[in-house]
């Protein structure tokens, strides 16, 4: 059983972002007001935990935009209505410009045991580009923080396609990553979501997009330089050493229940069930956080999500739980499927697991699509 926490505040707009977040001052009352609803919706929802809680994470937005007093009303109310793992994970996505020694020492020692960094590159013009707030040097100041406070869990969110991104700019931000103590290191291909203003200058012609010869060179690169540095690879974009792996990002792969709490959040029973907040701040704090949608997914959506989050991870899909979850008959055909991928070394399977090769990786959208129902 999983919480996710969703914190939609920012102190500026990222011009790649798409997720639902709001510029507003940090002093706010609106902010207090709503981590008072998030903490009322997590009183009223635990009826719904499905055991113990084993992984807990503030998402968002900006969770390390929210001030200190507001994350501990929403920790303790978690404690204090549901059963966490005295091994739980527990995250909070910080901004290398939030990370005060006195800030991150609060998160300590409030029982954050992880810690999610925002950097993207490591060089001030791209940040400059992406309208970032802090700068290589305060990032680099950030990781080194955390850790001689006592984190040693520590993740760190790079971006490769970016608009005068050079194949020498991504090498020395890897280099820079894979030689700060950071255990975790996640690397995603950028995209131009509607709605954000890099799409408008994609679409205005003030930037061009990477082409896809570029973007796959880019993916060697990023593989190579993180299994030379000991980070191996278990997604499409997040690598980890020894046991560092996000426990609760593989808990959305593997299916496993959580409760999203807070503006847009999202909710998976386990089952059938999704159930996503109402998208809007000022509704969610009028009602109380109970304004929703529910979805119930049918039999070809639940086996499309298997193979889709299967085929995410490097261990591939369990062909043994396919069959009991879909039958033989299904399990049958998506092997079919995939023999045409074999020949050409993009799929392969082990034992009872099918799984992408690194060249497969590069493809997965296609592979994915013709194995779907």
């Amino acid at each position: 059983m999983e919480i996710y926490i969703h914190i939609p505040f920012c102190g500026s707009r990222c011009c790649y972002c798409s997720f639902y977040s709001t510029v507003t001052p940090q002093a706010s009352e609106i902010r207090t007001d709503y981590a008072k609803t998030a903490a009322k919706e997590l009183c009223n929802r635990r009826s719904e935990a499905n055991g113990t809680v084993e992984t807990i994470y503030f998402g968002g937005g900006t969770p390390s935009q929210m001030p200190l007093q507001c994350i501990q009303l929403l920790i303790d109310t978690i404690r204090s209505n549901y059963h966490v793992s005295r091994n739980a994970e527990i995250t909070l996505e910080c901004n290398p410009e939030d990370m005060t020694p006195e800030f991150i020492g609060a998160l300590h020692a409030m029982g954050f045991n992880r810690l999610s960094i925002g950097i993207q590159s490591f060089d001030d013009n791209i940040l400059r580009f992406l309208n970032r707030r802090h700068d290589a040097r305060r990032a680099i100041e950030a990781v080194n923080t955390a850790r001689a406070i006592g984190f040693d869990n520590i993740s760190i969110d790079l971006m490769f396609g970016i608009p005068g991104q050079t194949e020498t700019i991504l090498k020395q931000d890897l280099e820079v990553a894979t030689s700060l103590p950071a255990t975790h290191l996640s690397s995603y291909c950028l995209s131009y979501e509607k709605g954000t203003s890099m799409h408008a200058m994609l679409q205005n012609g003030k930037i061009q997009e990477t082409d896809e010869d570029t973007l796959n060179r880019y993916y060697d690169i990023i593989c190579e330089q993180c299994d030379k540095t000991g980070f191996k690879q278990y997604e499409t974009s997040n690598f980890a050493r020894s046991t560092f792996r996000s426990r609760h990002n593989s808990g959305y792969w593997d299916g496993t229940p959580y409760i999203g709490i807070g503006a847009s959040a999202h909710s998976y029973d386990g089952k059938r069930t999704r159930r996503w907040n109402v998208s809007n701040l000022m509704q969610y704090i009028a009602n109380e956080g109970n304004e929703y949608e529910l979805e119930t997914l049918n039999d070809d959506e639940l086996f499309d999500e298997f193979v889709m989050l299967g085929l995410r991870q490097t261990q591939g899909i369990d062909l043994n739980k396919m069959s009991e979850k879909f039958g033989a008959s299904k399990t049958a055909e998506c092997l079919k499927e995939a023999e045409k991928f074999s020949a050409n070394d993009w799929l392969k399977q082990e034992g009872h697991f099918i799984h992408v090769t690194h060249e497969g990786m590069k493809r997965l959208d296609f592979i994915t699509a013709h194995l779907l129902s």
